[in-house]
């Protein structure tokens, strides 16, 4: 589980050959324009956010941008090439902005965000006053309650932006080491959730859904494997069978979990093809604990729901190990 990533590094190029640059970064560097407002949906870790603004400016604001463009290399790269093609003429200024870093909290963890300003002295900003009020050597955190483990979709649902001063790489190692206590302290009841899941095949395919499991949690960023071994599921009374179990610790709460496990149930035919039992505080979640409305479905439909969730989550090549798995089964 990944609590915090680097995003795009940005970069203002003062220039008084705007569409000459714009071009060159378009057609040399595979530079594409994009709206100041869709800059975090487009950010990356491999790439920069490169503001073109005008000469005559006693400081660069992000208003002043005469276009923004998002470039899928990282800045030195840019200026390098800029430098190696002989177009430094179209420069006047080039000047870094603050390191983009992206941290996951919990729904319910936004009490962190001001346990970080004050830890760090921060100033809680919009996106475009935290840009341009920041240096090279400060850092603008964005904050999401959705997986960071690699590019998607941005979605800050109203959270703030945090500048601090302090540079992105050393921000970075200090979110690293703390965040764990960050989103311990945050959460309401001020714990985790642990749960346990057994895995039963009659056919014996135990490995093959463990590891169907593993990509799940891992690529959803659904916890923490805290271990695993072999056990006896005490199915009904007087009889027990052999189950293959998951030690599991989450942010997400006992139904999140179960109704993800439901969806792992099913293949694609929506053949049930596995058990997989969740026991929260030695109890068994069980279906008819979830919700009135997701009762109501019926488990196949719920089933097919959230594998279809579960599959869009998935990187490319982790969805098509996972589907080559089940076909091998």
């Amino acid at each position: 589980m990944i609590f915090t990533r680097m995003s795009s590094r940005l970069l203002f190029l003062r220039t008084d050959r705007h569409r000459q640059l714009e071009e060159y970064l378009a057609e040399c560097l595979e530079g594409r324009a994009i709206k100041l407002e869709n800059a975090m949906v487009e950010a990356s870790e491999d790439s920069s956010l490169v503001f073109i603004t005008p000469t005559g400016l006693r400081d660069t604001r992000v208003e002043d941008a005469l276009s923004v463009l998002h470039v899928p290399y990282s800045t030195s790269v840019i200026l390098m090439r800029i430098i190696n093609d002989g177009r430094v003429k179209l420069l006047e200024k080039a000047q870094l902005g603050p390191g983009l870093l992206m941290m996951r909290i919990p729904e319910e963890g936004k009490s962190l965000i001001d346990r970080i300003k004050e830890e760090y002295s921060g100033s809680i900003l919009p996106l475009n006053e935290g840009i341009g009020h920041g240096e090279s050597e400060d850092t603008l955190i964005a904050f999401t309650d959705r997986p960071i483990n690699r590019y998607t979709d941005y979605d800050h649902k109203g959270m703030p932006f945090l500048l601090v001063n302090v540079p992105v790489n050393e921000m970075q190692r200090n979110i690293r080491r703390d965040a764990v206590r960050y989103i311990t302290e945050s959460l309401t009841d001020a714990e985790w959730y642990e749960y346990r899941i057994n895995i039963y095949d009659a056919h014996g395919h135990y490995m093959q859904h463990l590891e169907r499991l593993m990509m799940s949690f891992s690529d959803l960023e659904l916890g923490f494997v805290l271990g695993q071994r072999w056990t006896r599921d005490h199915a009904l009374v007087l009889y027990s069978v052999t189950a293959y179990q998951v030690r599991i610790f989450s942010l997400l709460p006992p139904q999140r979990i179960k109704k993800l496990l439901i969806g792992l149930e099913f293949d694609g035919q929506g053949r049930r093809f596995v058990d997989m039992d969740l026991y929260f505080r030695s109890k068994k979640v069980e279906f008819s604990s979830l919700d009135k409305e997701t009762k109501k479905k019926g488990r196949a439909r719920v089933a097919a729901e959230m594998r279809d969730r579960i599959l869009a989550g998935l990187s490319e090549e982790t969805r098509q190990r996972f589907l080559d798995i089940e076909e091998r089964m």
